[in-house]
């Protein structure tokens, strides 16, 4: 859905320049080899607010879509998995900079939050017994729409139909939505 001449992707493992996710794990890595917290999360914030700022940028062009990887739940979820608190402020954090999105959005705009997995935590019951900081299966997805899909392998179908109801794919024209099928193959969203 990227290749639409009027689409535009930022920091998009397989698809775009993924430096800024690099940078993530480097993060990651650092504050599990020592980094003090408050420099980690000055540096990961920073990050975030570079891409959220680039995602609200982007309202203000003529663009029938654009996509932004970000990577600083799963990095603080990784960090912070067994500090309930420190995971909270992460979320909202996070949450600021959506609503900060949800805010510039114009009329005819919508929304679309997903995760390709969730976290597991030292203080999440259901996870008990299981390696905190390793990925769980609780994939997260939201929406500004009336509906959203209800699993990471519901996107590329959920975004067909909200082009088909819109009459206009990513180009603006009634040709539907192409996905680079391979690359989200090659990621694991398709079988």
């Amino acid at each position: 859905m990227f290749d639409a001449d009027d689409a535009v992707v930022h920091n998009w493992p397989g698809v775009h320049d993924g430096r800024p996710l690099q940078r993530a794990w480097d993060l990651m890595n650092a504050v599990a080899e020592g980094m003090s917290r408050s420099e980690f999360e000055r540096e990961l914030f920073g990050l975030c607010a570079q891409q959220f700022g680039w995602a609200r940028e982007m309202l203000k062009h003529p663009v029938s879509i654009a996509g932004v990887h970000v990577h600083t739940l799963d990095a603080a979820g990784h960090a912070y998995a067994d500090d309930e608190d420190a995971l909270g402020r992460a979320y909202d954090r996070v949450g600021g900079f959506v609503d900060e999105i949800v805010a510039a959005l114009g009329e005819d705009d919508e929304l679309l939050v997903v995760s390709d997995h969730g976290m597991r935590a030292a203080f999440y019951p259901p996870d008990a017994g299981e390696k905190p900081a390793s990925h769980s299966w609780r994939a997260y997805a939201s929406s500004t729409a009336d509906t959203y899909p209800k699993s990471v392998y519901d996107v590329r179908r959920w975004a067909e139909e909200r082009a088909a109801e819109s009459g206009t794919g990513a180009s603006g024209t009634d040709e539907g939505i192409d996905m680079p099928t391979d690359r989200l193959r090659e990621l694991g969203y398709l079988d």
